[in-house]
């Protein structure tokens, strides 16, 4: 009786467990609903978005998914964007191309200055000749734009029997040199000309005459001779005169003009009140530095000119205080690249 009471017990467990075991089924997709999954929190606080109660559970199919209205249309104009100001178009051809501007050089600019050396440059204020005024404003702006500017030096007229250094007219001598003569380039524009412009202006003697257009045609020609390298490199003339133009009056502006049109404009600086402004002011324009281009025209000559009558146009100095003034003014302009 025992024996047959194991036997239907164990008949008993294997019939409840065959009835309890799952039915293989079809499943339809559609209607599947997958069970909820239990997440860490401690796992995902950081990477999953909190729900919104009044919003209910969220759809992780879409946790990074912007709305399709969010999305412009391909060739769609954005506008009002975070990051810009204006609506905006990319060409892809465009997007790594740089302003022209942020990559142009600014090249030191050759500067050649031409200076007027006649009898009157000896005439002293307070003790100081004009000639060492204009001596030292040179020296000063040599050394401060030694980096930024190669400065060469021409005297006109050149130097010829019959001129002599301070020193030695002080002494007796006469100058009686041949009148009208052209410019002589002394010191070539080159890097840090300084010390050479300054003892070369030391040395120097002083002739007669001014033939201001022959310096300019002087300057022209060394020019056309050496120019800039690389082809960038800007050249300019400063002339510095305490005089009136005593050769070619006429014509004077036209010995501007033919730099320019190599290239070369001229500035020019008017030292003490012996200057013609008329003469001064037509160089201004001739030259290409008019700071008002207004005042300028065609003249009698065929070359540019001022109007007669009109304020300096040039930079004007009546000591050596404001002569350095004028010079750092003009270097500075020219050292930033800007005219």
């Amino acid at each position: 009786m025992r024996k047959q009471l194991v036997v239907f017990g164990s008949f008993l467990f294997l019939f409840m467990v065959s009835c309890s075991a799952p039915v293989d089924e079809p499943v339809d997709e559609e209607s599947f609903t997958p069970d909820t999954v239990v997440v860490d929190t401690a796992e995902s606080e950081n990477s999953l978005p909190e729900t919104d109660p009044a919003v209910g559970e969220t759809d992780d199919t879409d946790l990074f998914a912007p709305e399709e209205d969010a999305l412009p249309d391909e060739g769609e104009v954005v506008e009002d964007g975070p990051m810009l100001d204006d609506a905006v178009t990319f060409d892809e051809d465009d997007i790594f191309v740089p302003d022209s501007d942020a990559t142009s050089t600014c090249w030191e600019p050759e500067v050649l200055i031409a200076i007027d050396r006649t009898l009157s440059m000896r005439t002293a204020v307070d003790g100081v000749t004009k000639w060492d005024m204009a001596r030292q404003a040179i020296a000063a702006i040599g050394e401060k734009f030694a980096s930024g500017i190669y400065f060469g030096l021409e005297f006109f007229p050149k130097t010829v029997e019959g001129c002599y250094t301070i020193a030695e007219i002080e002494a007796g001598s006469k100058v009686n040199n041949v009148q009208c003569l052209e410019g002589e380039v002394v010191v070539p524009p080159a890097y840090d000309n300084g010390e050479l412009i300054n003892s070369t202006m030391e040395s120097a003697k002083l002739c007669r005459s001014s033939p201001i257009k022959s310096a300019l045609l002087s300057a022209r020609d060394f020019f056309v001779a050496h120019p800039p390298s690389p082809a960038e490199r800007k050249q300019f003339v400063i002339l510095l005169t305490d005089g009136k133009e005593t050769c070619e009056k006429a014509t004077l502006s036209c010995g501007a003009q033919e730099l320019l049109a190599a290239g070369v404009k001229t500035y020019v600086v008017g030292f003490g009140g012996a200057v013609n402004p008329d003469y001064l002011n037509h160089l201004v324009c001739a030259g290409g530095t008019a700071p008002d281009p207004n005042a300028c025209l065609t003249g009698t000559s065929g070359c540019t000119e001022a109007y007669l009558g009109i304020d300096p146009l040039y930079f004007t100095a009546e000591d050596g205080d404001q002569l350095l003034l004028q010079l750092d003014e003009i270097a500075a302009k020219l050292a930033e690249c800007q005219s």
